[in-house]
């Protein structure tokens, strides 16, 4: 019996993986909401620290990096100028990494993440 296959492998797709250098990584609303308050999160650190060592590789590689945080309105959830809708402090942005802001729950919709990408 042979071993089933994905319609992009029966298309003939070439499914190799890009090397990370060649690759964007993506960080979507990793922000103090999640750890703090109404909306934290439980194992909320270990994906943070996750997403830290896959961030040290993407850097280190040089990978392009792209910051998505959600900004509510002020004084809610997602505030952005208040601690809680700052981005968590171990994956804070380089300068030379963009932050886009977003307030729909899509990193696409209203902003400019697509063509970026």
């Amino acid at each position: 019996m042979t071993a089933p296959k994905t319609l992009l492998e029966l298309a003939g797709a070439d499914l190799s993986l890009p090397s990370l250098a060649e690759s964007c990584l993506v960080l979507i609303d990793i922000q103090n909401e999640y750890r703090d308050g109404p909306l934290a999160l439980p194992g909320a650190e270990p994906a943070i620290a996750c997403a830290a060592r896959l961030l040290a590789r993407a850097r280190a590689a040089g990978a392009q990096v792209f910051h998505i945080a959600h900004q509510g309105r002020e004084g809610g959830l997602f505030d952005r100028t208040a601690p809680r809708g700052a981005i968590v402090d171990a994956l804070a942005p380089r300068a030379d990494e963009p932050v886009i802001e977003k307030t729909l729950p899509n990193a696409f919709a209203g902003t400019d993440l697509s063509a970026r990408l």
